[in-house]
C-alpha cells in the first residue's frame, strides 16, 4: 500500500515535469510502438542516428509509462533493476534523483539530446493517451499489431485501436510508418492525413524488403529499396524478423537525409539487446538462438520460422508459458504447437507449455521427439533439462529457447552455453 500512494505521489510529480521539459528543450521525438519487435527497432533506429546526431534512446526496456517520464525527464537514465525473476522494477531513491535533476534542467540548460528514440509500451487500455499527453512525436512507428496484453484488451479490435492511437500524438509535419504484414495496418496508415509509409514485401509498400530466391546460399542476405535507392544486407545476426526492423531503420535514416552508405554501415554493426534472437555458435558446431525476453504467438511463430535462416541442421524448440493472453490464451499455446510440429525436437516447460505440446502432437509431431515439464523448481532441473537438449544436437543443428521472461528460461540458455562452451 506504502508503495503505490509513493508511485501516485510521484507521477502526479512526473508527469508535468515530463511535460515542462518537453517544452522546454523540444527534442525531435521517435516514437516506436508495437506487439512485436519494439526494442530491436529501438535499437536499429538509434544505431543508424547515433554517428551522425545528437540522439538518446529509451535505456533497455524501459517501456511503460515510467520509463517514458524518465527518459524524458533525465535521458538515458536507468532508474530500475531486475529482480531474481527477470523483472525490470523501478528503484524509487533513483525516481528520486531523476526528478531532482529534471526540476534543475527547468532552471539551469543542461545538456539534453536534440533527438530521442522513445520505446512505448501498450500493456492496458488508456496507455497510448497518456503517452500522447507529454509530447508530440515528430516520427510514429507502429511494427505491428498481434496478441500481446489480450487479457488487458479482450479484443483484436480494441488492441489495435490502442496501438494506432500513437498516431494521434503526431505533429502535422510528422510521419507515420507501419509494418505491412497485416493488410488491416497498411490499410489503416493510408487513410491518415500526415505523411506515411509501410515497410512490407508488397510492391505497394513504400520500403520494400525482398529476399531473392538466388540467395539460397547466403540465407541472411536481403535487400531494401526505398526511395529509388537499394539498400543490400548480409547480416550476421541472423533470421528474417530483421526485414521489418531495418526497413523501418532506412525509413527513419532517409528522413534524416543520411545516405545509402551511411545507413548500411551503420546497421552492419547493430547487436542485438540480452536475450532478443540473441545467436550463439557453440563448440560443437550447433547455434543457440536464446529469445527468452518475452514471447507472444506472432514472435513464437516468427523466431520458429526465423531458424531457416540460422541453420539447416536438426532443428531443436525449447518452449514455455506465453503470458498475458487473456481468453485466447489456450488456442494462442495450440497455434504456436501447430507451428513447432515442424521441428525434430520439442521441449516445453509450465503449464500452459503443456497446451504447446498438445498442438504439436495434434499437428503430426511424433510423441517420442515431444518432452514436457511442469516446471524448473531449481538449477538441478534446469541442468538436467540442458543435458537432454545437449544430446539431441550436433554440428550446424539450431536450438531455440522462447518464453515469456517470467518463465526464467534463460537459465536453460546459459546453462547449455555453460556445459558446451
Amino acid at each position: 500500500m506504502f508503495r503505490k500512494i509513493w508511485k501516485w505521489v510521484l507521477m502526479g510529480m512526473a508527469a508535468p515535469l515530463a511535460r515542462a521539459i518537453y517544452r522546454r528543450y523540444r527534442p525531435n521525438v521517435i516514437a516506436i510502438t508495437g506487439s512485436v519487435g519494439k526494442t530491436t527497432t529501438k535499437e536499429a533506429v538509434y544505431q543508424v542516428l547515433k554517428p551522425y546526431f545528437d540522439v538518446a534512446k529509451t535505456p533497455g526496456s524501459q517501456n511503460t509509462e515510467w520509463g517514458a517520464l524518465i527518459t524524458l525527464i533525465y535521458p538515458g537514465y536507468q532508474a530500475y533493476f531486475y529482480n531474481s525473476k527477470g523483472q525490470a522494477v523501478m528503484s524509487v531513491p533513483k525516481l528520486l534523483l531523476a526528478i531532482l535533476r529534471g526540476f534543475g534542467s527547468l532552471f539551469v540548460t543542461l545538456k539534453y539530446p536534440k533527438n530521442l528514440v522513445l520505446e512505448l509500451g501498450v500493456d492496458k487500455p488508456g496507455d497510448m493517451e497518456f503517452f500522447n499527453s507529454l509530447m508530440k512525436y515528430d516520427i510514429a512507428v507502429v511494427t505491428k499489431v498481434g496478441e500481446s496484453h489480450m487479457e488487458f484488451f479482450k479484443t483484436y479490435d480494441k488492441l489495435f485501436a490502442e496501438k494506432t492511437n500513437i498516431f494521434n500524438g503526431l505533429k502535422e509535419t510528422g510521419l507515420a510508418i507501419v509494418g505491412s504484414e497485416k493488410t488491416d495496418l497498411r490499410d489503416y496508415a493510408r487513410k491518415l492525413v500526415v505523411r506515411h509509409m509501410s515497410v512490407g514485401t508488397e510492391s505497394g509498400d513504400e520500403i520494400r524488403v525482398v529476399r531473392s530466391e538466388r540467395q539460397k546460399n547466403a540465407p541472411n542476405y536481403f535487400e531494401i529499396f526505398a526511395d529509388g535507392e537499394k539498400f543490400e544486407f548480409n547480416n550476421l545476426l541472423f533470421g528474417r524478423h530483421l526485414d521489418l526492423v531495418f526497413g523501418i531503420a532506412v525509413a527513419i535514416g532517409l528522413e534524416y537525409s543520411l545516405t545509402v552508405s551511411q545507413i548500411t554501415e551503420a546497421l552492419s554493426l547493430m547487436k542485438f539487446s540480452d536475450r532478443r534472437f540473441d545467436v550463439t555458435k557453440l563448440s560443437n558446431g550447433a547455434f543457440l538462438v536464446d529469445d527468452s525476453y518475452n514471447a507472444s504467438f506472432d514472435s513464437m511463430k516468427l523466431a520458429i520460422e526465423g531458424l531457416e535462416d540460422v541453420a539447416n541442421g536438426k532443428k531443436v524448440l525449447v518452449l514455455g508459458d506465453m503470458k498475458e493472453l487473456g481468453e485466447q490464451s489456450t488456442d494462442s499455446h495450440l497455434r504456436v504447437g501447430k507451428v513447432a510440429a515442424t521441428a525434430d525436437y520439442l521441449f516445453t516447460v509450465g503449464e500452459l507449455g503443456r497446451v504447446i505440446t498438445e498442438g504439436a502432437i495434434k499437428a503430426g509431431m511424433k510423441k517420442e521427439n515431444v518432452t514436457s515439464l511442469p516446471d524448473l523448481k531449481n538449477m538441478d532441473e534446469v541442468n538436467s533439462l540442458a543435458d537432454a537438449i545437449i544430446k539431441k544436437i550436433s554440428n550446424n543443428d539450431v536450438v531455440l529457447v522462447k518464453a515469456s521472461r517470467s518463465t526464467a528460461l534463460d537459465r536453460v540458455a546459459n546453462s547449455i552455453k555453460t556445459k558446451i562452451g
